[in-house]
């Protein structure tokens, strides 16, 4: 419980009258017991009162929510018998949301019925791969005389499991067979039988089918329209490294890569490749290889849903040394690592000197919009320096940051490796885009 302003202005009146009491002596000494009396039985009294109340809270949410993208969560307190209510609500919220603790003043209305319900809403966002659990709310609520506040503890458990985010609709259309060319047709041997046409001048011997064009009525010869597929393959490597629990914006890198390997995996094995999953840190954690399908995407969506950065630092040449190993057809390799650290630079390099003999790689690049801000630092946005005489050497620390960057970059795509750099809000649009053209080009 805790005291309202009305009890202590109460009480301050009745501290006054005692003190005017003393002053004036004889029966006024004692004038002041009568009202404190009063004032707390009136407590007690407000207190017996409050425990005939009955208040429950129900939730409504989702059972699983996808990283990285906002949900609503529906409270309903409800209370008996009516009456008139001033409530303060307050959560404690897990600390993978993207909400601070809340506290929410309100009023229940009378209502005619036996009781009254509050219904409101609170929209999070789930930043980081977990369960959520939810446990109860702190109820406080003026008592019926407005004399003090008093607490309530409601239980309303709920577990909401976060998940690797899908493609939109939209972007479901746009990578699956039926929607885009993925297969051109040619005359002779192929993988799939579409047509038959009849025979033409410099048609191949070998695109004749002759079982067919016995069977014609007219005795002209028909030829063979075969399915060539263009699909290619496509290697994940993904670093799960201690760096990777570094946060980018709101979330982790980790969490960032995984919502990308969910999609890139959605839209390629939808457009019929072959996906290849190797997820590394200082050595190889899992590898997934082969995958087609929608068995595929669920394979890919269980693994991505469980990783956790680990202690060790990440290796992308054990990535490369694996890849080799295990794919031995040209793919498109897409590497999601650190490019932040001078040794992972370096690494990174090395890494994908290995690959290009035989693969394209491609580099997830991850800007860090903080540390450009730092880098433009100006006089005037001091207020974003928690240390203001330190700005110098933060900026410079940050330029030479951006400027590596840059330099490995640049010698990156020097090797022939495709570098799709973005801030965390369209990283996932340009590397799905960069996808899209190497599959028209038919890089790989």
């Amino acid at each position: 419980m805790s005291l309202s302003a009305r009890f202590m202005l109460l009480a301050m009146l009745i501290g006054v009258l005692a003190i005017s009491g003393i002053w004036l002596g004889g029966t006024w000494a004692q004038a002041w017991l009568l009202p404190a009396g009063l004032l707390l039985a009136l407590l007690w009294l407000e207190h017996t009162l409050s425990q005939r109340y009955q208040f429950s809270l129900q939730r409504q949410m989702p059972d699983t929510v996808e990283l990285g993208r906002s949900f609503t969560q529906i409270y309903r307190l409800s209370v008996a018998p009516a009456r008139r209510f001033e409530v303060e609500l307050a959560e404690a919220l897990p600390d993978s949301l993207h909400r601070p603790d809340w506290q929410l003043p309100m009023q229940i209305t009378e209502l005619k019925e036996a009781s009254a319900e509050l219904v409101f809403e609170r929209v999070f966002e789930a930043v980081e791969l977990a369960v959520l659990e939810f446990d109860a709310l702190e109820l406080r609520y003026l008592g019926v005389f407005g004399l003090c506040s008093w607490r309530r503890r409601l239980s309303a458990p709920a577990r909401i499991r976060v998940v690797p985010q899908s493609l939109t609709q939209a972007e479901r259309r746009q990578f699956t067979r039926e929607s885009g060319d993925v297969a051109q047709r040619r005359s002779g041997h192929g993988l799939e039988l579409i047509a038959h046409r009849d025979y033409q001048p410099g048609d191949p011997n070998r695109s004749i089918d002759w079982k067919a064009s016995a069977k014609n009525v007219n005795g002209e010869l028909k030829v063979r329209v075969m399915s060539d597929d263009q699909n290619l393959e496509i290697a994940i490597l993904l670093d799960v490294g201690r760096r990777s629990k570094l946060a980018t914006g709101a979330m982790r890198r980790l969490d960032h890569h995984v919502n990308l390997a969910s999609r890139l995996t959605q839209a390629a094995l939808g457009e019929g490749d072959t996906l290849h999953l190797l997820i590394y840190a200082d050595t190889r954690i899992q590898e997934l290889t082969n995958l087609r399908g929608a068995a595929g995407i669920r394979s890919v969506h269980q693994s991505l849903a469980r990783l956790a950065p680990m202690a060790a630092i990440g290796d992308p040449v054990v990535a490369a040394y694996a890849l080799l190993q295990r794919v031995p057809r040209r793919c498109l390799a897409v590497f999601m690592s650190d490019t932040e650290s001078p040794d992972a630079m370096q690494a990174l390099l090395r890494a994908n000197a290995l690959l290009r003999r035989k693969h394209l790689p491609l580099v997830v690049w991850l800007r860090d919009k903080a540390l450009a801000e730092l880098a433009s630092y100006q006089g005037a946005n001091q207020s974003k320096i928690d240390a203001p005489w330190h700005a110098p050497a933060q900026q410079l620390a940050a330029l030479e940051i951006l400027q590596s960057e840059r330099d490995l970059r640049r010698q990156l795509r020097g090797l022939g490796v495709v570098v799709v750099d973005a801030e965390p809000e369209h990283l996932d649009a340009k590397v799905l885009s960069a996808y899209s053209q190497i599959r028209k080009r038919k890089a790989v």
